[in-house]
């Protein structure tokens, strides 16, 4: 008997329950936005993209670092190549974080001419960090300064770009301003120092008189290769301006072109940056946005536009908005359920904006390969972050919908199938509960009490479930409320989000809970509850059990989860929104042939731990340089039993390489 083992390097460390095993994966199928999978998988994503490209290991293609709206940043190293590039999160710190101030903005630029780029961070309303570079050529070691940039007044969160404005071989200063209805214009800085000793003084707070509104976003660009530099805007309405260098390197001359430079229009908060990701020659635009679910659409976090023009006349190509992230907006709610009846289960996501995004199963019953296929599935859209479960409520085989949708007119709504399984329309069906306040979190179908019509559960305020019984049939569903604190908790200020299945195989449904806990100053955190039915299908009895997962605040918040046996093996998965706008994803290794992996590194070395394997005769690793891929052929290493470990020698300086450890049981 043979059972594959689908092991990532780049997974998350395993999570283990008493009873239940789930592991968290970032790569464990594809998912395709606009024919591009993005490059982190699933991982949790944010909100306000600040970023910046430059080749910090000197490998001769273009590295990335991003800091987001709360501060945390992190590095992308891109370990494609200088044509084809491909980026993973640098989970190592780079750089020391600052005692002072909270990180808003970075811009590379080699501030002491020493070939090496220097990393500036803005510090929202509390200056500029500097960190040098102060390894060898192609190594990392980014050491704070405490001296430059100390006299620079920064009132605001800005955005910065370095470049030699004047000719005059060194670095000079702009920082874009405009946020909480403030103008928003750029602070220009002369570099009266020289390339080794920067010397910034403030000419301007009003750099050729431009204000973009808001939020100005400069990056400077010889867009045109006339040897001089262009100046493009991100602004807060999500456009580029443009304003064409019609002077020369050393006396500027901007001209205005444009508030919608090539119709780039990315939502809120645009945050244009140029480089030659591909090699060839020109200037390709990445834009990144604010991606917080106040646009009625899917936003994405770096928007990808390829420069298919020339040097001298740009053409700018729209390839993907989910460049690094699978972020479609702010805190997603997804439900996997197969909808358009092809035998595969397809994923609902319910996204901030108010829409419900439909990603398509294109792949198999047990190789899912997921693609972007509609922005708002059904035809319905919600004033905010609608929540949903589906369930055949009138027993006419297709599936009809519950939404619950939390803002500040929160409401509980059933909406009937009236089209066929296959072509599913909705219509309002009920209201069921309404209120003018943010009350109402994750939705629930679910016979709870063995009487075959779907009973209802949502979350609450203040972390609570409400229980409504369906004390009509299963072809005329009448909700009754029967509890308004189903499991008897204490009351805390958080988000619940219930999801019901047999996990433990005994024939009743226990309880999985996507909770935010929230107490000021003694505990918040981001949890995966179990609780096990230990009572039976006609009356439950649920005791908390174990917790599968738990976060930080600032990581993976608010876990709205759902169930799906997406790989076919006969146990279920999960896959959980989040905060930021992607999706998570947890593989149940219930299976009794699947191994617990631990990867380590040790110098450039990976090494592989597996615990052992009851009636194991084999353990087979294979590996390849892409995610996705069936073991097939003869295996690159064989470990038999009682060894339990291999070290991959050298497997750092391949650039990324994918394990997949096949159990031989007997």
């Amino acid at each position: 008997m043979i059972l594959i083992l689908f092991i990532l390097v780049s997974l998350a460390c395993p999570l283990f329950g008493q009873e239940l095993q789930f592991q968290q994966e970032q790569y464990p199928f594809p998912v395709i936005f606009y024919g591009v999978e993005p490059f982190m998988g699933f991982m949790s994503a944010t909100c306000r993209y600040h970023h910046d490209f430059a080749d910090i290991d000197n490998d001769n293609d273009q590295d990335m670092m991003v800091v987001t709206a709360s501060g945390n940043y992190f590095f992308c190293e891109n370990i494609g190549d200088f044509n084809e590039p491909g980026y993973i999160r640098i989970e190592e710190q780079v750089i020391i974080p600052p005692e002072t101030g909270v990180p808003y903005a970075p811009a590379f630029c080699d501030m002491d001419n020493d070939d090496k780029d220097d990393i500036l961070l803005c510090l929202g309303y509390g200056g500029i960090a500097l960190y040098t570079n102060q390894g060898n050529i192609g190594e990392i070691n980014f050491v704070l300064e405490d001296t430059m940039f100390q006299g620079i007044d920064i009132y605001q969160k800005p955005i910065i770009d370095l470049i030699d404005i004047d000719n005059d071989e060194d670095f000079d200063l702009f920082l874009g301003v405009g946020q909480y209805n403030m103008d928003g214009i750029i602070c220009f800085y002369r570099n009266d120092g020289d390339p080794y000793n920067p010397n910034m003084q403030l000419i301007t707070e009003f750099f050729c008189e431009i204000n973009v509104g808001q939020n100005a976003s400069p990056d400077f660009c010889d867009i045109d290769a006339d040897g001089d530099y262009d100046l493009f805007i991100g602004c807060d309405a999500g456009t580029v301006w443009f304003y064409e260098n019609i002077g020369d390197s050393v006396n500027y001359d901007f001209q205005y072109v444009t508030n919608n430079y090539f119709n780039i229009d990315v939502g809120n908060m645009s945050v244009p940056r140029f480089c030659d990701i591909d090699a060839d020659g020109d200037f390709d635009l990445f834009v990144a946005n604010e991606s917080a679910g106040y646009g009625n659409s899917i936003e994405g976090d770096i928007t990808f536009y390829e420069n298919i023009g020339t040097p001298t006349n740009p053409q700018f190509s729209f390839i993907t908005s989910q460049y690094l992230f699978m972020d479609m907006s702010s805190v997603t709610s997804p439900s996997a359920v197969d909808i358009d009846d092809d035998g595969l289960s397809e994923i609902l996501v319910g996204i901030a904006g108010g829409q419900i995004v439909m990603l398509e199963n294109s792949g198999t019953s047990t190789g899912p390969e997921f693609y972007f296929a509609d922005t708002s599935y059904f035809n319905l859209t919600f004033p905010y972050g609608p929540e949903l479960t589906l369930g055949d409520l009138d027993s006419d085989g297709d599936m009809d919908l519950v939404v619950s949708q939390g803002s500040f007119w929160s409401y509980v709504r059933s909406y009937r199938n009236i089209g066929s399984s296959s072509s599913p329309i909705f219509e309002l069906w009920e209201t069921i509960e309404s209120s003018w306040d943010y009350i109402v979190d994750g939705v629930e179908l679910v016979d709870i009490d063995g009487d075959n019509d779907l009973d209802l559960f949502y979350g609450y305020y203040q972390n609570i479930i409400k229980y409504w019984e369906n004390i009509g049939d299963s072809t005329n569903p009448r909700f009754y409320l029967v509890s308004d604190n189903y499991l008897n908790q204490t009351y805390c200020p958080g988000e619940t989000n219930p999801r019901f299945a047999d996990l433990d195989h005994d024939g009743d449904f226990d309880l999985l809970i996507g909770r935010y806990k929230w107490n000021p100053g003694v505990y918040e955190h981001n949890l995966l509850e179990y609780w096990e039915n230990i009572g039976d299908q006609y009356n439950p009895v649920f005791v908390p059990t174990d917790t599968i997962a738990e976060y930080p605040p600032t990581v993976n918040g608010m876990m709205r989860p759902c169930f799906s046996d997406i790989d076919n093996d006969g146990d279920l998965d999960i896959f959980c929104g989040e905060q930021g706008g992607a999706l998570l994803f947890y593989r149940n290794l219930e299976n009794p042939y699947q191994a617990q992996l631990t990867i380590s590194i040790q110098g450039s070395d990976v090494i592989l731990t597996w615990s052992d394997v009851a009636n194991a005769v084999e353990y087979r690793i294979f590996y390849q340089n892409i995610p996705y891929f069936t073991p097939s052929g003869t295996p690159q290493v064989t470990v038999f039993p009682p060894d339990t470990s291999w070290t991959d020698y050298g497997a750092l300086e391949e650039g990324k390489r994918y394990y997949r450890l096949v159990v031989e049981g007997e």
